[in-house]
């Protein structure tokens, strides 16, 4: 046993001798394995407020703390335990199933420990330095590392109320006593999706919901206000275009909306970046497997045109979030002029490997007309991003972060690396863990906070030629069939031939038809999604229901040639083109049988010129189409009674008529004849 080692434990057992707090049985065991005595981490007795992200060796170790229980002779342990060697220890920590062997424990009375406003109280211990003295109230670390702290809450009897593991994070101190950075910090490029479910109603006005989570308060809100707390530390926006036409609109009229509106502005005009995106959140295979690559299109067409609109600047497009990702969907995103991409680390194998994926590499499109040629991709590191989720205090969840980072770190100080961490769906983080997390970024000197560009510019590949095949991806069924867009997107097509591109109700209604592809429907949502859809038609029918033709009735000809006219009733308040068709068996129309129409608004009357091609009555159709022919607006059926007597008619009974007459006359001579002939 080493000398350190031997005074290490010599100090432990001086902690109980001398009685820090006279708690003798509050000795840490050795065991890797929580005792069934302990109870499970219970934060409404015991939480985690802040800490420091690193501390120097030798230093002085800060934490608050939230302590729920107001009872005589309660301590608080510090316990930190042996520092982890590997992503695999870090993560059987972060479970709570093998903290490693007991390095060092300090105890202290509750009662000594200053309080703060908020009830929290603080915590100072400081760390021992590599040779000085044994100092049984500093905790015996011995080197640079990571390291899981347990921190328990005892009562007076040594049994432990409350309890939960943190971890200490131990830089190297310089001979000019500064911490010590490392000499390849690792790159972290931390990027944020701000975006909410679709945003547009199918009624037309912007969900609440949505408008509330752009409050200052509110979900993504908080994301933007911590960016404008903490404006020198970059990360990377990847914001639902969707999401920012609603924030245009929903700043209009709330002070606080237009408010998070600048700041997002301000943040991709500073050291932030902006990445460009579909116009919702989409599953690109699936949507591409379901025969919806013009849809797929059309989101990322609109996608930029919104980012561009709201930000008043061109935005890069050529990185992009291939969340999920195959293929077939990467040759999509290069024919949109990307060439940089991050991939879940599932799909490229990433968490196989001993190491965690820190460098670029490549994944191949398949041949196609667009470019060719690999495309450079990292990996995000969905197992860092799990850190920040869950139910634990926030400024908990922020320390393992920065823990797993710094640990990362650690696996090859030498060499440029850098990891990629995209926040989850729905994520939803409180202020302070933001806060936290990015003022444990500012400064670290084993973490560089940096952008996606800068991943991709600064940091080299693994190796030369390191092209990764994806690993298939079995898409599930977009929300809307392929049958049903199609057709809602034909429909809403013909219908701005009728009223104009430029009318409101084209452009919500190709909103509508983008947001039922979104891959926020899921499950029971996927009504919501054919709602967006059903609420395109449902315009569409309305506009049409108001413009009228007249009922069925008979239309008498009395002349041979003559003119038709049909009154139309247009109530839509607005001029709209149309074209009206005639047919009929027994009519000619030496005009033509078809006329495209401006109907103003009230009564028009059109007329169609006729010729009878014989007497009686028969039927007329007539069809109304939008002025590409492709919406049917309204149909009608009506009776012609022709009292028109044609020429040959004429010709025939006349002819008829001297026929009989002849008949007749001859007929009256032969009787006579015979008559006079009778004896």
């Amino acid at each position: 046993m080493s000398g350190r080692r031997a005074r290490a434990l010599g100090g432990l057992a001086l902690v109980a001798l001398v009685g820090l707090a006279g708690n003798a049985a509050a000795a840490p065991p050795t065991s890797t394995t929580t005792t069934s005595t302990t109870p499970a981490s219970n934060a409404s007795r015991l939480a985690l407020v802040a800490q420091d992200a690193w501390t120097p060796i030798g230093g002085e170790f800060h934490a608050q703390v939230q302590i729920g229980i107001s009872a005589p002779g309660l301590q608080l342990s510090v316990i930190a335990h042996n520092g982890l060697a590997s992503r695999s220890d870090f993560e059987k920590a972060v479970n709570d199933t093998s903290l490693g062997s007991v390095l060092a424990l300090v105890s202290l009375p509750v009662s000594s420990l200053p309080a703060n406003t908020d009830g929290s109280r603080q915590l100072a211990i400081g760390l021992a330095s590599p040779n000085g003295p044994l100092d049984p109230t500093r905790l015996d670390v011995p080197r640079a590392g990571v390291y899981p702290l347990e921190i328990e809450l005892r009562d007076s009897q040594a049994q432990t109320l409350a309890r939960f593991v943190s971890y200490l994070v131990v830089v190297d101190v310089g001979l000019d006593g500064q911490p010590a950075a490392l000499t390849n910090r690792l790159g972290v490029a931390w990027v944020w999706p701000l975006g909410t479910r679709p945003a547009l109603d199918p009624n037309g006005s912007i969900d609440p919901s949505v408008v509330q989570a752009l409050q200052p308060d509110g979900t993504i809100g908080r994301q933007v206000a911590a960016l404008g707390r903490q404006p020198d530390v970059p990360v990377t926006l990847a914001p639902s275009p969707d999401t920012l036409d609603a924030w245009t609109t929903a700043a209009r009229t709330e002070p606080g909306v237009a408010e998070e509106a600048d700041i997002l502005r301000a943040a991709q005009s500073a050291v932030h970046e902006v990445v460009a995106g579909p116009y919702v959140p989409i599953d690109l295979p699936s949507l591409l497997h379901a025969g919806l690559g013009t849809a797929a299109d059309a989101q990322y067409v609109q996608g930029a045109t919104s980012l561009d609109r709201f930000f008043g600047t061109h935005i890069d497009d050529q990185t992009a979030l291939a969340l999920p990702a195959d293929t077939r969907s990467l040759g999509t995103l290069r024919a949109h002029g990307v060439d940089q991409v991050v991939v879940d680390e599932t799909a490229v194998g990433a968490t196989i490997g001993k190491l965690t994926t820190v460098a670029p590499f490549s994944v191949e499109p398949p041949p196609s007309l667009a470019p060719t040629g690999p495309i450079a991709a990292v990996a995000d590191d969905a197992r860092l991003a799990s850190l920040l989720t869950g139910n634990d205090p926030p400024a908990l969840r922020a320390q393992r972060f920065l823990a797993g980072l710094a640990l990362t770190a650690r696996e090859q100080p030498g060499v440029t690396r850098a990891v990629v961490v995209v926040n989850p769906p729905g994520f939803d983080p409180p202020s302070t863990l933001l806060d936290a997390v990015l003022a444990g970024l500012t400064n670290h000197p084993w973490l560089a906070p940096m952008t996606l560009g800068d991943v991709f510019s600064s940091v080299p590949p693994t190796s030369a030629g390191d092209v990764r095949t994806l690993a298939p991806y079995t898409p599930p069924a977009p929300a809307v069939s392929a049958s049903a867009y199609n057709a809602g997107a034909a429909r809403l097509v013909a219908f701005g031939s009728l009223i104009g591109p430029s009318d409101p109700r084209i452009a919500r209604g190709e909103r509508l038809l983008l947001s039922s592809l979104s891959s926020a429907w899921t499950g029971l949502d996927t009504i919501e999604a054919y709602n967006e859809l059903n609420a395109v038609d449902a315009s569409i029918t309305d506009f049409l229901a108001r413009i009228r033709i007249p009922a069925p009735g008979t239309i008498t000809l009395t002349a041979r040639s003559g003119a038709i006219p049909i009154t139309f009733r247009n109530d839509t308040g607005q001029a709209v083109r149309v074209v009206i068709a005639l047919s009929s068996r027994r009519l000619d129309f030496p005009s033509g049988s078809v006329q495209t129409v401006a109907l103003p608004p009230r009564s028009t009357t059109v007329r169609f010129d006729v010729r009878s091609r014989t007497s009686g009555t028969f039927p007329l159709e007539m069809s109304i189409r939008s002025a590409d022919g492709t919406l049917l607006i309204a149909q009608g059926r009506f009776k012609v009674r022709s009292t028109v007597v044609s020429t040959v008619a004429i010709a025939l009974a006349a002819g008829a008529a001297l026929f009989l007459a002849g008949w007749w006359i001859f007929d009256f001579r032969r009787r006579r004849a015979r008559a006079g002939s009778t004896p």
